[in-house]
């Protein structure tokens, strides 16, 4: 400031004077702090600095330490708040042969999985985003059903379905239905079942004869011989 002597013997203007640059304090980001160094009334004096962090599970997005500078009142922070975001564990991707639904990746989100027919679920159906960006569970594994089971539908179940009793999916694995059971060698049935045993009437001995040995089932055979003179 600049003041000059006059002929009445003052000077001009008003005695000077010199204030301190103070910057109005930060807000606090939600999901985080901000600590004011030397603040005082909300105000933070020239050359402090505004220090910011986040609450477990947020990420700082932005400058996390702003200094109050400039040359007139109020004084400015040397740039904007940052804030915080929630942690991003990433798209966990899809089971083969299987299926996610949920698509928000963020802190807490859960994502959920499922299998398709002939598979079964092998790990955890549901994981949430944790505060350390990552998931609670692995991706599970959709596995197809063994032979001679099998599993209709897109669920999350942990098992397949055990063929009917004496039928069988043969070598194939991964069957969606119940008809895919067929009934073994040595049973009639339809596909699916039931299967009921495949046995042949008990044939009389003939007069004069004997059974030497005999089985009625599939490919079995009945042997009689005649009696001595016959």
């Amino acid at each position: 400031a600049t003041r000059q002597c006059q002929s009445t013997d003052q000077w001009t203007s008003v005695a000077a004077s010199c204030a301190a640059i103070l910057c109005n304090n930060l807000p606090t980001p939600a999901n985080g702090q901000v600590v004011h160094g030397g603040t005082s009334g909300g105000k933070t004096p020239f050359g402090q600095k505004a220090t910011f962090s986040c609450n477990q599970g947020y990420v700082l997005q932005g400058m996390a330490v702003l200094t109050c500078e400039g040359d007139s009142l109020p004084g400015k922070f040397s740039g904007p708040p940052p804030t915080c975001a929630p942690v991003n564990c990433g798209d966990p991707g899809n089971p083969a042969n299987g299926a996610r639904s949920g698509s928000s990746f963020i802190l807490n989100q859960a994502v959920t999985f499922t299998c398709s027919p002939g598979h079964y679920l092998q790990g955890e159906e549901k994981s949430t985003c944790l505060h350390t960006g990552q998931w609670s569970h692995p991706k599970p594994i959709c596995q197809a059903c063994a032979v001679n089971t099998y599993k209709p539908g897109t669920n999350n179940a942990k098992s397949c379905t055990a063929c009917p009793p004496n039928s069988s999916t043969g070598t194939n694995t991964g069957a969606t239905i119940q008809t895919q059971c067929q009934c073994v060698r040595g049973y009639k049935g339809n596909p699916g079942g039931p299967c009921v045993l495949i046995q042949c009437p008990t044939l009389p001995v003939p007069t004069n004869g004997r059974q030497v040995s005999c089985g009625n089932k599939l490919d079995e055979k009945c042997v009689f011989d005649c009696n001595a003179g016959h």
